[in-house]
């Protein structure tokens, strides 16, 4: 699995952030998920050509389709859910992850 974590800064909240994202991928995937960091300030012309329009996004690149979290990442119970749950011929999801969300 590869999926990239858009932020929209560095600071120690978004380390916290990329820190407990890496630690939940680890103890649910092991070695078969890569997580790539992308600060869309360092790096607006990948936020664009990626059509980022909101941070933090969470996008599984693979296994296809594509899929797109966009909004609250912090109810990381209801992230997993929602990525082990997608079947291979699900439609695109962008969404708000948070505790209210449907799904």
């Amino acid at each position: 699995m590869l999926m990239r974590l858009y932020i929209a800064d560095n600071s120690d909240s978004g380390q916290r952030m990329i820190s407990s994202f890496r630690s939940l991928l680890q103890s649910r995937y092991g070695s078969d998920c890569t997580l790539e960091i992308i600060d869309v300030t360092e790096h607006p012309e990948r936020a664009r050509r990626d059509e980022i329009l909101a941070t933090p996004t969470l996008v599984r690149i693979s296994p296809t389709p594509e899929f797109r979290i966009v909004g609250n990442l912090q109810n990381k119970d209801r992230i997993m859910s929602i990525l082990e749950n997608i079947s291979h011929s699900a439609p695109e999801y962008h969404g708000y992850a948070g505790a209210g969300a449907a799904g």
